[in-house]
């Protein structure tokens, strides 16, 4: 089968997630994406079981469902030309091609990518990046190293009553930040999330002044004291 697809709707998303796959770990397959192309929710996905991204991408191509390794897809769509890609997928082995560019990538097994499910609430905190990594910003210097006290290696964040108070401590120091926000009649429990997430969703989103939308669900994120 084979794919024709605009470079730039591969290489953006990938750009954003693919240091998810780059840290070490027992389980090869997690240095690889999974690109599920030609539904009406196509798009890339990364995880290392702690952190898990999915963005969806526009791609009007033949219905496919493949995993590749990250950084070996990203540093290829990197160096070729802007322009039309074409992808030839055999039961093996991915094709690339461009021009005179021709290089094969083989397949990963796609039953071992972890499955990553996305949670749909029925309340969501809505926050503009820049109210949001300003909080961070302020606390995250505090976090810890020490992953015997994992817990002090994340940031606290609560919201009520129109504000949200963000806490990082490394159990020698403390740093807070609460900054009144528009009030939404919501409100969420106490979480902590690990300091490699918020880096990574700084990373993913960047400058860009968008909307994101935050949620608590019981089993995934834990509320705490702290």
């Amino acid at each position: 089968m084979q794919i024709a697809i605009d470079r730039k709707i591969l290489l953006d998303p990938l750009s954003k997630i693919v240091r998810i796959t780059e840290h070490r770990s027992i389980m090869p397959i997690l240095t690889s994406v999974r690109l599920t192309l030609g539904t009406e929710r196509s798009s890339i996905t990364a995880t290392d079981l702690e952190v898990s991204a999915v963005i969806n991408v526009k791609a009007e191509t033949p219905p496919a469902d493949i995993v590749l390794r990250g950084s070996v897809l990203h540093n290829i769509l990197k160096a070729l030309e802007q322009g039309d890609v074409t992808l030839t997928i055999d039961q093996n082995t991915v094709t690339i091609s461009q021009g005179k560019f021709v290089t094969d990538l083989a397949l990963q097994d796609i039953e071992e990518f972890p499955e990553v499910k996305l949670m749909e609430a029925d309340k969501k905190l809505r926050l503009k990046t820049k109210t949001l990594f300003e909080s961070i910003e302020k606390v995250e210097f505090a976090t810890g190293h020490d992953e015997t006290r994992y817990v002090l290696t994340g940031l606290y964040f609560k919201h009520k009553a129109g504000n949200i108070e963000v806490v990082a401590t490394d159990g020698h120091r403390i740093a807070f930040h609460r900054q009144d926000i528009q009030e939404d009649g919501l409100s969420m429990p106490g979480v902590i999330i690990p300091k490699k997430a918020v880096s990574d969703l700084m990373r993913i989103v960047g400058d860009e002044e968008e909307v994101v939308s935050a949620s608590a669900y019981t089993g995934l994120s834990t509320p705490h004291n702290f």
